[in-house]
């Protein structure tokens, strides 16, 4: 009747002040959970006859049940009904199109494109049936993809690997960037060769983000590397990066690997290294796309286990 009204799909208007957000402050269905595609409307037309929770659902969310805002890596969800979108691993790893914060780097895993941690966790969705819509399906080569080889992409290599895949929205330099923080967090040594790869990618984006990764291994070879591309790039933010990496290798010093293998044989050195390493689950995303587990050499995979 004479209202304005604009359409989104499946994503928190964050950019526009007007959070809407359709992670876990959302709408879960007693049959159905809360694995839902968000259709938004804004309007300015009077909207009538929309149901809102009642008390039974309100007390089943951030009352009886806080799963989601305790499991949450960022801090994300910080209370009942309240989502930080900023700092979402979604939004992080896909809306977001520039650097990352630092502070939330090492808190978001091996997540590369994504995060349904809070939907994994929520009994909404304990028994909910599975979609037999093959295009929710995730393909196999997609489910933990080999960071090392993400890296190695180019633009047309990108392009026709995600051919019809949501992950193109993030972009190659979106993507690649989350590569190097999942590889950085990873901080095994057996990283620094797409990491060093990523330092010399054209985009300034991906040079940063490998930068930090190096940092985060902190051997005498991620030092060197840094080292030697200091002498050569000219983007600020990126020698702001570099910089900030050659600190925490100066911080760390030794990296656990080599201190544990200077008491003990290579082979227990490398079991205790992923014993005492946090384990990062992958999951299958309806995206099409999980997040990447990536195994130092001889360990078993069950410390990361695909749920």
């Amino acid at each position: 009747d004479g209202g304005r009204a604009t359409g989104h799909v499946a994503a928190g208007i964050t950019e526009r002040k007007l959070t809407v957000s359709p992670i876990s402050s959302g709408v879960p269905s007693r049959p159905y959970g809360s694995w839902f595609f968000i259709g938004e409307v804004l309007t300015t037309a009077e909207v009538v006859g929309v149901p809102s929770p009642g008390p039974s659902e309100r007390k089943r969310c951030g009352v009886a049940c806080r799963h989601c805002i305790d499991i949450c890596p960022t801090g994300a969800i910080h209370a009942p009904y309240q989502l930080d979108a900023s700092r979402c691993i979604s939004y992080l790893t896909i809306e977001l199109k520039g650097s990352i914060p630092g502070n939330l780097r090492p808190k978001m895993g091996n997540w590369i494109f994504g995060c349904d941690i809070c939907q994994e966790v929520c009994p909404w969705n304990g028994k909910v049936p599975l979609s037999m819509e093959k295009g929710f399906a995730a393909e196999d080569s997609a489910r933990t993809p080999d960071l090392g080889k993400l890296m190695e992409l180019d633009q047309s290599e990108f392009r026709k690997r995600f051919k019809n895949s949501p992950v193109l929205r993030t972009k190659r330099r979106g993507l690649l960037r989350n590569v190097a923080i999942a590889l950085g967090n990873w901080g095994n040594p057996h990283a620094i060769p797409a990491l060093e790869l990523g330092l010399l990618d054209q985009e300034p984006l991906i040079r940063s983000h490998s930068a930090w990764g190096l940092g985060q291994v902190a051997t005498k070879k991620a030092y060197n590397i840094l080292e030697n591309a200091l002498t050569s790039e000219e983007d600020p933010q990126v020698i702001e990066e570099i910089r900030e990496a050659l600190s925490a290798c100066k911080e760390k010093k030794v990296p656990i690997l080599k201190e544990i293998s200077a008491i003990v044989p290579q082979r227990k050195a490398e079991e205790i290294a992923c014993s005492t390493k946090l384990t990062l689950p992958s999951f299958a995303l309806a995206d099409g796309i999980a997040s990447s587990k990536v195994d130092p050499p001889g360990c078993p995979t069950a410390l990361l286990p695909s749920l």
